[in-house]
């Protein structure tokens, strides 16, 4: 039995055998994260076993056989091709003509593909001929009466010689009411987070932003990218972060519907619209997010004195950039964080500093840190 965990730049694992009283820890700053030291633990943990005779010999893994293909009944692909999510995810299986599934992920460009073709293999099992010890079944389900649909994947783990098996995400479908006027009308804004840290190990490479969009073939579900502490896409790739959330009984408020066994159904969230001086604000979990057509502009030349209000949260400005470069004097006993109209890094620190932004288009931002009442200043030149 085992555990692992993460950070932005750390994975570990802790795998014990409670019957020879045995355990390891691994501590990895290398790729790969926990998945990694979980493997280095087993591999350390099973060989200690074998050499001291409590097995009989150090497991190898599993070889990548290819199952025979087995024939697919009537109606079982109609069954359960469709949209399934997890916490930060949501995939869709499409049932193919020569009787296949293929998996779709959704991103920030819409529906794109994810592995290869899967067909049905003779112990039950979705698989393909490229990656056959990673599989996938729907089973049927139900929670408090109603019935649902999960999708499995079983996969080598660890050191790789067994098998395991997890409930992967939850069968999703439309909700009848759809979308009310009033959540269409958000889909098109942003929001930027004003309550995480700048001591957070996370902040240093986080995309601030809040945004909210549709899912195909679903209505009444809305498609959350929050600010989020893990890196983000290279730039140019398609961002699959999404987390769901019921959008159809409230204006106001988009609830959280998964229940799902296991891992993949943590950090589940209900999404609130809270008014804040005339402005839709919006809290996601413990993460309070404002609207960025409130941000206030300082325009060039200007000097803007900020004062962190009684709450603590942090200030945002904006500028303007152009085709040159803009200089940010920030004078402050607090920390700040600098960004491009992309929301990239460009930098960041604590005490008063001068920063430059590259010549661009559209707006650049910075946000302030400090204590209720503390006193900031923002000069753009």
């Amino acid at each position: 039995m085992g555990e692992g965990g993460d950070s932005n730049d750390y994975g570990a694992a802790l795998v014990v055998s409670p019957q020879a009283q045995l355990g390891v820890v691994v501590l990895s700053v290398t790729g790969g994260g926990s998945t990694r030291a979980i493997a280095v633990a087993e591999r350390v943990l099973l060989r200690a076993l074998a050499e001291s005779g409590r097995i009989a010999e150090l497991p190898s893994p599993l070889p990548p056989a290819v199952p025979p293909v087995a024939p697919v009944p009537d109606g079982l692909l109609a069954a359960i091709e469709g949209e399934y999510a997890q916490g930060g995810t949501v995939f869709q299986l499409r049932a193919q003509p020569d009787g296949s599934l293929s998996a779709w992920l959704l991103s920030d460009a819409g529906w794109m593909p994810s592995g290869f073709p899967l067909q049905l293999r003779d112990d039950g099992w979705f698989a393909s001929d490229q990656d056959p010890l990673r599989a996938f079944k729907v089973v049927d389900a139900s929670f408090l009466g109603e019935p649902t649909q999960y999708l499995l994947n079983r996969a080598p783990a660890g050191y790789g010689e067994v098998l395991d098996q997890s409930v992967l995400a939850q069968r999703v479908r439309s909700r009848p009411a759809g979308l009310s006027d009033a959540w269409r009308d958000r889909l098109s804004a942003t929001w930027l987070v004003v309550n995480e840290s700048p001591d957070a190990l996370a902040w240093s490479s986080m995309d601030p932003r809040l945004r909210l969009a549709t899912v195909p073939g679903l209505d009444g579900i809305i498609a959350v990218r929050p600010p989020s502490d893990m890196p983000a896409p290279a730039p140019g790739q398609p961002d699959t972060r999404f987390h769901v959330v019921d959008a159809s009984t409230s204006d106001r408020v988009a609830t959280m519907m998964l229940v799902i066994p296991q891992l993949n159904g943590r950090d589940l969230d209900d999404l609130v619209i809270e008014q804040r001086d005339g402005a839709e604000w919006v809290r996601f979990g413990s993460y309070l997010h404002r609207p960025i057509a409130s941000v206030p502009v300082v325009p060039r030349g200007d000097t803007d004195v900020v004062t962190i209000g009684g709450e603590g949260h942090a200030e945002w400005r904006a500028f303007a950039t152009d085709a040159t470069p803009v200089e940010v004097g920030i004078t402050t006993g607090g920390a700040w964080h600098l960004y491009d109209p992309a929301f990239r890094s460009v930098a960041n620190g604590v005490g008063s500093a001068v920063a430059s932004l590259p010549a661009g288009s559209g707006f650049g931002y910075v946000t302030l840190f400090g204590a209720p009442g503390q006193s900031a200043t923002v000069t753009v030149r």
